[in-house]
Order: structure tokens, then sequence, then C-alpha cells
């Protein structure tokens, strides 16, 4: 005779789990699937049409300024989205936006600011190098 007891339960009482799926970040995902496949394609058209106009597009220094402005593209169709990007705060501090009744809305740079910034940035950089 055996010392072991077996319980049998029911099988018709199995509970089914209950599956949350979270849409958000799939719809993220596709969101920024499209904004990143419209940025290429404007900027690639971009370049296209600047390099028929003799804009040197195999330049080091042009290769950065697109580097930028593809980030910058980037920032104003996720602003659209409501996706956040670094790029939005930059331009938030350095762009103001007001209207008069002559020009309407308009849009000003504020180059001082940035030229303080960047001043900034480099004595911080300057500060954090180890001595040589």
């Amino acid at each position: 005779m055996s010392d072991n007891k077996i319980i049998q339960f029911p099988n018709k009482m199995k509970i089914k789990p209950e599956f949350k799926i979270d849409n958000h970040a799939i719809r993220l995902h596709t969101d920024i699937k499209v904004a990143d496949h419209l940025t290429e394609g404007l900027v690639v058209n971009m370049i296209h049409n600047m390099g028929e106009n003799d804009i040197d597009t195999e330049n080091p220094e042009f290769i950065k300024d697109i580097g930028f402005l593809i980030e910058l593209v980037k920032a104003i169709i996720y602003r659209d989205m409501d996706i956040k990007h670094p790029m939005q705060q930059m331009v938030d501090i350095f762009v103001n936006s007001a209207y008069d009744d002559e020009q309407g809305l308009y849009t000003e740079f504020d180059y001082g600011c940035m030229e303080e910034v960047v001043k900034e940035l480099r004595s911080e950089i300057n500060d954090n190098e180890p001595e040589k």
C-alpha cells in the first residue's frame, strides 16, 4: 500500500488568464517609425536638391550640419505627434514667437542666448577635461 495520497481537482474549473496589451507602446513605436520615415524622405529630397544646386553634400561640415538638421526635423514631427525629443527644449529656449497686427505670428531666433549657452558649455567642457 502506498503512503502517497493524490487529490484530484476538477478539470472544468480552469481559470483562463486575462492578458492586457499596452496599445500605447505599440502606437508610440508605430508613430516613431512613421516620423522617422517622413524625416528621412524630407531630408533625402532636400540633400538631392542641394546637390543639384552645386552644394558640396560630401563635405564633412555639411554632413555634421545635416545630422543636426535631421534631429531638428524629427523634433518638429515628434512635437506634432506629442512625442518628446530633446531638440524641442532647445527650440523652446532659443526661438521666441510673438504676434503683431502687421506680421501676424512671427519668430525670432535669440542668437545672444545661444552664444551664452555655447560659451558656458565650452567652459564646462574645458573645466572637466583632464590636464595633460
